[in-house]
């Protein structure tokens, strides 16, 4: 189940994570999913779960890492109790899925309007549609009006990161709306949600990788690599 990831804890090492409102999973080294909880200052409280000084006695031998949605992630709105249980209910994590009460229900919808990841896409296609940028075939390099944002195939959409990012945060500005996010902490949200290609090199997580761009100078390009089939069902 999806949920836009603001920050990564691992056992034993110390992260920046800030002390605000949130979600937070917490997921064994084999990557099964223990976990699931909320807390008005995420950082203290996966303090104590690390620490076993909660009641998660049971399984923090078995803890390897969490991952942390900050609730302005998720939207003003989004009433953290019902976040909750709305992914509890739709994730069964092994040890708390048996609290979960069922009369009360939260649209999934409701939480992916707010998700930055959502709202990037949707900000790409709104642009598309309204004719302020487009996206060029590859073999084909016909100019339009609007801006150039990237290129697509039949598999990919490559998109220019230094051009697409300043679009989408004029859009919403333009709304009289923010987009808050920093090009690094968005670009490797979408990395871990698998929303885009990355690899590590060096130790260093890349999130926009090089391609040349054929019938363009002979150089290699730095691109988000965006799957025309991705696990989230975007279309651009």
């Amino acid at each position: 189940m999806w949920l836009p990831t603001s920050a990564v804890c691992e056992k034993g090492s110390t992260p920046k994570i800030e002390p605000y409102p949130g979600i937070y999973r917490i997921y064994d080294i084999a990557g099964k999913l223990l976990y699931v909880g909320r807390s008005k200052n995420v950082q203290k409280r996966l303090q104590q779960h690390f620490n076993g000084t909660t009641h998660t006695a049971l399984f923090c031998k078995n803890m390897h890492k969490a991952l942390i949605t900050y609730a302005k992630h998720l939207g003003q709105d989004i009433n953290l109790r019902k976040a909750e249980r709305f992914f509890i209910q739709k994730t069964k994590p092994l040890y708390n899925k048996k609290c979960v009460n069922q009369d009360e229900e939260l649209s999934f919808e409701d939480l992916l309007d707010y998700a930055p990841e959502v709202r990037f896409f949707n900000a790409i296609s709104k642009l598309i549609e309204e004719g302020k940028a487009y996206l060029m075939k590859m073999g084909d390099y016909e100019e339009k009006e609007g801006c150039l944002i990237g290129y697509e195939d039949n598999k990919y959409y490559y998109l220019l990161p230094k051009v697409v990012f300043p679009q989408v945060v004029l859009f919403y500005e333009e709304k009289g709306e923010e987009f808050d996010l920093t090009t690094r902490a968005l670009y490797k949200s979408l990395a871990e949600e698998k929303l885009i290609l990355s690899k590590v090199e060096n130790g260093t997580l890349r999130t926009t990788l090089k391609k040349r761009i054929p019938g363009r100078p002979e150089t290699m390009t730095r691109l988000l690599f965006v799957p025309k089939k991705n696990n989230r069902g975007f279309v651009i």
